[in-house]
């Protein structure tokens, strides 16, 4: 067996290699801890659980998803046997299998699961508290992929409210929600709906971040898509100049990302007849394309 002093020292290194992100050479080191610790203190020892729960972290990051899903369901029933299952410890064990689950396509089992950490945590902590609210946002993002937008929709505005009473119309994970929303109101074509959602993160994005920052410029350009397909051409004609020019800025004439609103605005100014301006964007985004083929 080897001495505690030499396994604290190989899970500081296996540590450190995971910061550096360096988890191909982290996982033997945590293989070892496991097995090490297993065999000095027992399969359901605490310092042996924690290793099984960061090797189960390594593999998940190197998409060795099935064997890292095995060794999440290892603690979530150690735990559930232990704790029970509404305890904190064995809720963020069922939430490890949930997200390993549906990172592998399994998303029927995946939504039972985040369903179960959400009403867990509402009733364990209260409707309100940020957890809870993160695992309602999980259990959305679980049914906006499975396309049950009918079902998705209240949830997400519940935790949308809730998130702008307890943190604030600003926070940024209020803002991750309203993005949640607003994409699943246009895959539900309630695009008039969406677009006062989108004005709001925009100008929340502007106010915290900045008008060139990466998070901003995506919005400033989807929202113009969004008001191209709501038919408000002018409006989204001036987004959509902003967007190129911004992109340019920061990433430059040729990036991928330039292209692609230089594509919209030429879309925009198609429909509105502005024939002769939107002609040489169309060719320098055909040229662009043609380069990279």
């Amino acid at each position: 067996a080897l001495h505690e002093d030499t396994l604290a020292s190989l899970s500081g290194l296996a540590a450190v290699l995971i910061e550096l992100d360096r988890l191909e050479e982290a996982e033997p080191l945590y293989r070892q801890l496991m097995e090490a610790r297993g065999a000095n203190y027992g399969e359901n020892h605490e310092s042996t659980l924690r290793a099984v729960f960061a090797l189960g972290n390594v593999l998940r990051g190197l998409q060795k998803l099935q064997e890292a899903e095995t060794l999440y369901n290892r603690l979530l029933q150690t735990r559930e046997a232990e704790l029970g299952p509404d305890h904190a410890e064995t809720v963020r064990a069922a939430n490890n299998v949930a997200v390993v689950v549906a990172e592998q396509g399994r998303l029927n089992e995946a939504h039972l699961l985040y369903k179960r950490v959400y009403e867990t945590r509402a009733r364990t902590l209260g409707e309100k508290d940020a957890q809870t609210l993160t695992a309602l946002n999980n259990l959305v993002a679980v049914l906006l992929d499975q396309e049950r937008l009918f079902e998705a929709e209240p949830l997400c505005r519940r935790a949308l409210a809730a998130q702008e009473e307890t943190l604030g119309p600003d926070h940024e994970e209020t803002l991750y929600t309203a993005g949640q929303l607003v994409v699943l109101l246009r895959k539900a074509r309630k695009l008039d709906e969406a677009e006062p959602l989108c004005w709001r993160m925009l100008n929340a994005n502007e106010r915290t971040l900045g008008p060139n920052h990466p998070q901003t410029i995506v919005l400033i350009n989807n929202l113009a898509v969004l008001l191209r397909d709501l038919n408000k051409l002018e409006q989204a004609e001036d987004l959509s100049r902003r967007a190129v020019e911004a992109y340019e800025t920061t990433l430059g004439a040729t990036h991928p990302d330039t292209i692609r609103a230089v594509s919209n605005l030429a879309m925009v100014l198609t429909q509105r007849g502005k024939l002769a301006e939107a002609e040489p964007l169309l060719r320098r985004a055909m040229d662009s394309c043609t380069q990279k083929v």
